[in-house]
């Protein structure tokens, strides 16, 4: 999840050569809702990459929070271009994992 689809277009050439399916979402809200349909028609996520700050909409985040009520084991992995964000340096604190 990002709101850069510059950054798409790196992300979309690399995971699917690891044996990824990939999908791309630009807010929280769409990760949500990208998470709800996955998750009931066509089991769990592997993971999501979400960005903390998405201008103007809900960010990483926040988005976080309502997926690990439904997912509490998801591999969820922070991105960000503010390495100083308090986040950054406690992720897990927030339900971010190393993967």
């Amino acid at each position: 999840m990002d709101d850069r689809e510059k950054l798409w277009s790196t992300t979309g050439e690399v995971l699917p050569r690891l044996g990824y399916t990939v999908e791309f979402v630009s807010d929280g809200l769409c990760v949500i809702e990208l998470f709800r349909h996955v998750d009931l028609n066509e089991g769990p996520l592997d993971a999501v990459i979400m960005d903390l700050a998405v201008s103007g909409r809900m960010g990483g985040k926040e988005a976080l929070v309502r997926i690990l009520d439904v997912d509490p084991y998801l591999n969820a992995i922070v991105s960000s271009g503010y390495s100083n964000a308090p986040i950054m340096a406690d992720y897990q604190a927030y339900g971010f994992k190393l993967w």
